[in-house]
């Protein structure tokens, strides 16, 4: 068999068919740490050539969000969301850096221009701003790489909270296939921009990392293209299914909660069966990996998730582990 060379694979495409939660971040991610080095002329081209797809897709990603309620826009969850920020996030970010920049250094001060209660204060747009800054400013420095990688994804996280509650009234409507197609789009320059970031950085392509956020291109462990490799569930309130694939004892799974909601799973000899004590909960965005044994009998078949939210929808990206 002939030998599919890596440069002939999208792999940007292959996530945004997969999970458009992912998709969104990594994209975010992206564009951020483009716009970070936007001063550089061949780097802001890179980015404006990017941004007219990833700004529809941004644009329709929030819609569909707002239509389907797959993160509810509302007050109470933004405000959540602002308050996890300021009590918890950034206190256990700042404690992180004041490990590696003490609190007088120069770097430090770059970093928290403005201390961490601007943070808490403030109109909400001031505080994303400053969030927005303390970002790019930590991304100066490559020891906080791990660090700013997690802002990127709260960040982005919040900010979508907050325009989604501002444009959930705007009745603009889109579906999850109209949402794919504006993901494949944003892939195709997502590719094409890898391929000005190989240019631009050829003396030192081990640069080319810092704009991409690797943790979310999980699916490298089959190398088929094939997005068959994955299973994706989705769930009504308080809906039952079952994971739909044969497996063994020994199989290792990675499990994915891409939805909003907890999810609980469970193995069973018949799909009809009562619950076994043995199970394990799934929070929104929390990942696992196990051996199925771990968890299921000799004689269990069948893989059960329950969606717990009675009012929200959830999903569930399963994976074999090679």
């Amino acid at each position: 068999m002939k030998a599919k060379w890596i440069y002939e694979n999208n792999t940007f495409l292959i996530l945004a068919t997969r999970s458009q939660k992912r998709f969104y971040k990594f994209m975010f991610s992206f564009m951020q740490a483009l716009y970070a080095e936007h001063t550089i002329a061949d780097i802001n081209t890179i980015y404006t050539t990017a941004l007219p797809a990833y700004t529809a897709y941004k644009n329709g990603y929030i819609y569909w969000k707002a239509q389907y309620g797959i993160r509810k826009g509302d007050t109470f969850a933004q405000n959540e969301l602002f308050k996890l920020m300021s009590t918890e996030k950034v206190p256990d970010w700042h404690r992180d850096i004041q490990v590696i920049y003490k609190p007088k250094s120069a770097e430090y001060k770059k970093i928290f221009p403005n201390g961490i209660t601007a943070f808490s204060k403030g109109a909400m747009e001031e505080r994303l701003a400053y969030f927005a800054l303390v970002i790019k400013n930590g991304k100066l420095f490559s020891t906080l790489d791990t660090i700013t990688d997690e802002m990127d994804l709260f960040y982005a996280d919040v900010d979508t909270s907050r325009t989604t509650k501002l444009q959930s009234g705007s009745g603009v409507k889109i579906n999850a296939e109209q949402l794919k197609t504006l993901a494949s789009k944003a892939a195709v320059e997502t590719f094409g921009a890898l391929g000005s970031l190989m240019k631009y950085h050829k003396a030192n392509p081990e640069n080319i990392k810092k704009y991409f956020n690797l943790t979310l291109l999980r699916y490298t462990k089959k190398n088929t293209g094939d997005p068959s490799d994955m299973l994706e569930l989705l769930f009504l309130p308080e809906e039952i299914k079952e994971g739909g694939f044969s497996f063994t004892p020994s199989m290792k799974l990675m499990v994915y909660n891409s939805g909003d909601t907890t999810l609980r799973c469970w193995f069973v000899p018949n799909k009809t069966d009562d619950m076994p004590s043995n199970y394990f909960d799934l929070t929104n965005d929390e990942v696992k990996e196990f051996v199925v044994g771990t968890y299921a009998n000799e004689d269990d078949r069948f893989f059960m998730i329950k969606n717990l939210s009675t009012t929200e929808d959830g999903a569930l990206e399963i994976e074999e582990i090679l």
